[in-house]
């Protein structure tokens, strides 16, 4: 059954993970597309390069922060800063805003995705360890399979900028799941 691959008692971190990871696939399905429509092709060339480095920058002293103060004393300000990306990405008015914004969801999603793998790792017994980051990767791949199908649904009646106002309210829902 399900309990063979999936360890319940971490669904509920891992659910936050994925309502982050649906933001994260709206913005690997769809910034490109946006950006055209913006006239912002040349800058979102640069898009993940500026996210790929925030994350490999910030991630070591976000798990030192976590080591010694623990997760909820960045965890939220990781939500925020994937909403205020998002904000920055449904607003965009020029590259550098565009680019900017791929520095705040690298921050929120490269710290979240850290942060409950770290809570998974440490608070499930090592016999259960396996079916812990099962659920946790599956997590991830679920919320990047079923982000683009939802975005992809609404862009038609709100627009891509519109859609990533949305994906900012996602993200601040994923802090209050947390």
């Amino acid at each position: 059954g399900i309990g063979s691959f999936v360890q319940l008692s971490v669904v509920p971190i891992a659910s936050v993970l994925f309502l982050a990871y649906i933001g994260y696939a709206g913005i690997l399905s769809f910034i490109t597309s946006y950006a055209a429509d913006l006239g912002m092709t040349d800058e979102v060339t640069l898009y993940f390069v500026v996210y790929a480095v925030v994350v490999f920058i910030s991630r070591p002293p976000v798990g030192r922060r976590v080591d010694r103060k623990g997760e909820n004393s960045i965890i939220y300000w990781c939500f925020v800063s994937l909403a205020v990306g998002f904000v920055m990405v449904g607003l965009a008015a020029n590259g550098f805003m565009l680019l900017a914004s791929a520095a705040f969801i690298g921050f929120g999603i490269g710290a979240v995705q850290s942060i409950t793998q770290a809570v998974i790792a440490r608070d499930t017994p090592p016999d259960e360890l396996g079916r812990a980051n099962s659920t946790f990767f599956m997590s991830m791949d679920f919320g990047s399979g079923v982000g683009p199908i939802v975005i992809g649904s609404i862009i038609p009646l709100i627009g891509y900028g519109g859609s990533y106002l949305v994906l900012a309210c996602v993200a601040v829902l994923a802090g209050v799941v947390y």
